[in-house]
C-alpha cells in the first residue's frame, strides 16, 4: 500500500509530470525504505550498456553504494547472465547497437522476472516513460549518468523487488 499523500492520478503536461513523479517517486522509496531497510550492500545489479563512459560511471557509483554490479556489452551474454543470476535491477541502454529496445527489455525481463529492468537513454521524455512502462520495464535515466539520480532510480527499484519478490 502506498503512503498517504502518494500521487497516482494522470498527468498534463510533460514538466509538471517529470515533477509530479519525481515527488512521487521519492516518497515511494522513502516508504518502502521505512519498511524494508535500504540493505544497500545487498543491492545486486546487472547493466547491460557498450559505453566505456556509461560503464566507469557505473563502476564508480556501484563501489561507493557498496552495490555488486555486473556488467555486460552483448546482449545474447546479457540473457545467459541472467537465466544463470537473476538481479533484481537490470540496467538496460537504449542506445546499443543493431538491437531496438523493447525487444532487449522484454528478453531481459523473461530472462530475470519480476526484476525492475531501468533504461539508459539521452533522451527522456513522458512518452518514452510512458513506452518504458508499457513494455514491462521500471523506469528511465538520463544520459550521461548523474550519481543521485542513479542512486535514487536503482534503490527505488531494488526496494520495489524486494517487497513484491517477498509476496509470492
Amino acid at each position: 500500500m502506498p503512503p498517504s499523500g502518494f500521487y497516482t492520478g494522470a498527468m498534463t503536461s510533460i514538466t509538471a509530470s517529470h515533477t509530479v513523479r519525481g515527488r512521487m517517486f521519492s516518497r515511494w522509496v522513502r516508504f518502502l525504505a521505512r519498511r524494508y531497510g535500504t540493505n544497500e550492500a545487498g543491492t545486486d545489479v546487472f547493466a547491460l550498456t557498450s559505453s566505456d563512459s556509461e560503464q566507469i560511471a557505473l563502476n564508480e557509483i556501484a563501489a561507493n553504494n557498496k552495490w555488486r554490479l555486473r556488467l555486460t556489452r552483448d546482449p545474447r551474454h546479457a540473457i545467459e547472465q541472467l537465466r544463470e543470476h537473476a538481479s533484481g535491477v537490470i540496467l538496460c541502454d537504449r542506445d546499443l547497437v543493431g538491437v531496438d529496445w523493447r525487444k532487449q527489455m522484454g528478453d531481459l525481463r523473461r530472462s530475470a522476472p519480476r526484476s525492475c529492468v531501468i533504461l539508459l537513454s539521452g533522451v527522456n521524455d513522458q512518452y518514452l516513460w510512458d513506452e518504458v512502462i508499457r513494455n514491462g520495464g521500471y523506469d528511465v535515466l538520463s544520459k550521461p549518468l548523474q550519481e543521485t539520480q542513479v542512486v535514487l532510480a536503482v534503490t527505488g527499484a531494488w526496494l520495489y523487488w524486494k517487497h513484491y519478490r517477498t509476496m509470492k
